[in-house]
């Protein structure tokens, strides 16, 4: 609840408390806003929203963290870097 957690941010807290994180699953999809999100978001006609939702969960399974995001489309870039398996 407070907006600076420390350092390394929430995930570190909860390591702090014995949470031991194993995946975080980051689902992002696109859609056009509704009528509240164009005025909350200030966004120009036509413009696209992203949602984006990321669940963590612990090295059980268990999700211990959910973030819900609705970002304006024409603000968001987003990156993947993944290994080659052999």
């Amino acid at each position: 609840m407070q907006e600076d957690t420390g350092p390394g941010g929430g995930f570190a807290r909860l390591e702090d408390h014995g949470v031991k994180l194993g995946r975080i699953r980051e689902d992002i999809s696109v859609r056009m806003p509704t009528g509240p999100e164009t005025v909350a978001l200030e966004l120009p006609p036509g413009t696209s929203v992203i949602d984006l939702a990321g669940t963590t969960c612990d090295t059980d399974g268990s999700a211990v963290e959910v973030m819900l995001a609705v970002i304006a489309g024409d603000m968001a870039t987003f990156s993947c870097d993944f290994a080659i398996p052999d």
